[in-house]
């Protein structure tokens, strides 16, 4: 659940929760058994998930670490004032968690408190831990499931027994446990090699998948090797004290016989057995911490299987790749007996530290070699130096100058290499403990460049640049990329209205309003004929035409006079036809007055810019209205004297229409330009805003990189 809370909400809450842990005195422990039960199972669960034997205590954060603290303080309370009320699963769950911590020491105490108390709980608590091994596998289950669950199940035992708490490790190696240390055996040498034969390729030998690694669960089964082995060596540790009493020797007695008793036989021996991957536990438990050497130096020899497997095992085959699949699986396997001990050189064991040292007798050729060797190399250990000279693979002639190779060129053996590094750790005990006292202030303190992947393959120097993908997915330059588009293409299709507007061709579009025309008439249609006045010459250089929207209209008919006085009869006088009756001359009189009305009314308009569609509208009713004049009535209603026509009726209204035109023509031209002018001004402003865009775009890109240094700057001041 703590992984799917966000981090920053993650601490709050850690640091609240230590707040109210600050006084374990006031928290009774009808409330702090519960929270610490809960709390322990947690932590234990990642702890056994994990394939070494780091808990969750090593990569946690301030806020977790400072929880974990105040959480052992108030067990350490509730287990001084009442232990016997500390329930037997949150001790277990406790000592997987706190043990092999830099709360070791404390959680030691913690459990010898409370043992101490109620004696009974030892027992309980190796039998649990034997029930739950046992009930990892079973008929039925699958060989991977049986490896996980056995993997979670030895490595609680380990971690529980490696608290050092004399009355587990004592009820672990008596007699009553003898079919728990058993059962480990059978596990090693039995179960765990039928799981590698179901899990492993058929094609493949069962080694080869191990060494290499080709599969996700070789690294759990070796572990779990590792865990079975560092259980037996901190139990004949127990039992092989430097004092030995009679109540020891009884237990050494015990372990021995159970031990070499579930192996294999002697003459199941082979000598292509590799290490840690196809050989029984006795061989490899020979091989690494030299159990018959340490039976006959406490005087007691079995004569059976350790005995024969004595020899086997001191010439047994170490696989280097396996040693690196232990070393460099990124867990605490330097931590572990079995990787301070894997691939080294017999050995005399007395203890830890100094004592476990291999002692190299004193040889005139060795020591031959040591003098050369200072001579050329004088900061070498001699120590070192000596213990690589006792190597086989350093003996005999020429031993010296491979030697001197080898450390130029830093092609050491492994065992070698890990020999050194046992040697300096434990050198000096105190300032051991100050280095490792140093490392845990150093684990403990929160950096702000701790969540970053130290890399160097990875590491980028200098300025990052964003590739092709990230800058076309950029939504802000998609946003921007669109905006710029859709004002171009603005642009263009109004320069291209424009364009046609005023470019070269016949005609050349005004703009009108169809609003301005009322609805019970119909449009007009206006052509010029590509003739000029006199008048308006100067106005127009070119020759003008207007193409109005056409609208049905009835024609104009313009009456031939001369035709139809002549069908009447009329006499000739010149060039004219004379009328027969007065009222005809009338009927000419009203027409002139007509379109002399229709024209003064056209040039008196007060709309010729915007409003020219009115003019049109109001020549329509003129033009309507004469055409709808029935010249006839008007001569009979009029009378009056006859008058001389002087000229012709046609000419005259050709005239005036003309003049009508040009006059509607110069005024729409002029309408035009203005607009082409407003035109051109909105381009210019649009343009400008184009490119206040482009200057926005880079300062908002300026101001993104600026930020996103500040807030670089800032996580590296405060990473809170």
């Amino acid at each position: 659940m703590r992984r799917m809370i966000p981090r920053d909400r993650l601490d709050q809450i850690q640091y609240q929760l230590v707040s109210v842990l600050s006084q374990p005195s006031a928290i009774p422990a009808g409330e702090a058994l519960p929270f610490l039960s809960n709390y322990a199972r947690d932590l234990a669960g990642f702890t056994l998930d994990s394939t070494s034997n780091s808990t969750a205590i090593n990569s946690e954060s301030r806020s977790s670490m400072d929880l974990q603290d105040a959480a052992l303080r108030l067990l350490e309370h509730h287990a001084n004032s009442a232990p016997k009320g500390i329930p037997l699963p949150l001790i277990i769950d406790a000592m997987v968690v706190y043990s092999g911590s830099r709360y070791h020491s404390r959680i030691q105490v913690v459990s010898k408190t409370i043992l101490d108390a109620v004696p009974p709980l030892s027992q309980e608590i190796i039998m649990a831990l034997q029930t739950a091994t046992q009930s990892c596998f079973g008929p039925r289950v699958a060989p991977l499931t049986t490896l996980k669950s056995l993997h979670r199940a030895v490595n609680a035992l380990t971690l529980v027994l490696h608290t050092g708490v004399s009355s587990l490790v004592e009820e672990f190696t008596g007699p009553n446990n003898v079919a728990g240390i058993r059962m480990l055996v059978q596990i090693y040498d039995q179960l765990l090699p039928s799981i590698a034969t179901a899990l492993a390729q058929s094609s493949r030998p069962i080694a080869q998948t191990l060494i290499r690694g080709d599969a996700e669960w070789a690294r759990e089964w070796l572990h779990i090797k590792i865990l079975i082995l560092d259980i037996l060596q901190s139990a004949f540790s127990f039992v092989t004290p430097p004092d030995t009493g009679s109540e020891n020797s009884q237990r050494l007695a015990v372990f021995a016989s159970t031990l070499a008793g579930n192996g294999p036989p002697p003459e199941a021996a082979s000598s292509s057995w590799k290490l840690l991957v196809d050989s029984p536990l006795l061989t490899d438990y020979e091989r690494l911490f030299q159990f018959s050497g340490t039976l006959r130096a406490k005087g007691w020899t079995d004569g059976g299987p350790t005995a024969a497997f004595a020899t086997l095992a001191q010439n047994i085959e170490i696989d280097q790749e396996v040693v690196g699949v232990l070393t460099g699986s990124n867990t605490v396997l330097d931590k572990t007996p079995v990787a301070r001990t894997v691939a080294l050189p017999p050995s005399d064991p007395k203890g830890k530290g100094k004592g476990r040292a291999v002692q190299v007798e004193s040889d005139p050729a060795i020591e031959e070699g040591l003098n050369m060797i200072l001579g050329i190399l004088p900061d070498q250990d001699p120590t070192f130096l000596r213990r690589c000279l006792a190597h086989p693979n350093y003996r005999g002639e020429g031993g010296v100058e491979r030697l001197m190779a080898a450390l130029f060129e830093g092609t050491l053996p492994m065992e070698l290499n890990v020999a050194e590094e046992e040697e300096h750790t434990h050198a000096d005990p105190v300032q051991a403990t100050e280095e490792e006292d140093l490392q845990d202030l150093v684990r403990g303190r929160a950096n702000v460049l701790d969540a970053l992947q130290m890399d160097m393959s990875t590491l980028r120097m200098g300025k990052k640049q964003d590739t092709a993908d990230e800058l076309l997915n950029d939504s802000a330059r998609q946003e921007m990329k669109a905006a710029i588009l859709r004002l171009a293409q603005d642009v263009s299709n109004e320069e291209e209205d424009t364009r046609a507007f005023n470019g070269p061709g016949r005609h050349k579009l005004v703009p009108f309003d169809e609003d301005e025309f009322d609805d019970e008439f119909e449009r007009v249609s206006v052509v010029g004929d590509g003739e000029t006045s006199d008048g308006e010459e100067d106005e127009t250089e070119d020759n003008v035409s207007l193409l109005i929207p056409s609208l049905s209209l009835p024609t104009l008919r313009t009456p031939d006079y001369s035709t139809e006085m002549q069908r009447q009869g009329a006499p000739k006088q010149g060039r004219y036809y004379a009328p027969k009756q007065a009222g005809q001359m009338n009927k000419l009189r009203d027409g002139g007055s007509c379109w002399t009305a229709t024209q003064r009314r056209t040039r008196s308009s007060r709309n010729m810019g915007s409003g020219v569609t009115k003019q049109f509208s109001r020549l329509a009713l003129d033009q309507a209205a004469v055409g709808t004049v029935e010249t006839e009535e008007a001569v009979e209603r009029e009378g009056g004297a006859e008058e001389e026509v002087v000229g012709g009726v046609g000419t005259l209204l050709k005239r005036l229409q003309e003049r009508m035109d040009q006059q509607l023509a110069v005024e729409m031209h002029k309408v035009t330009l203005a607009e082409v002018e407003e035109e051109e001004a909105g381009r210019k402003e649009r343009s400008q805003i184009r490119k206040e865009i482009v200057r926005g775009s880079r300062r908002i890109s300026h101001e993104r990189d600026k930020a996103d240094t500040i807030e670089k700057w800032a996580v590296e001041r405060d990473p809170r």
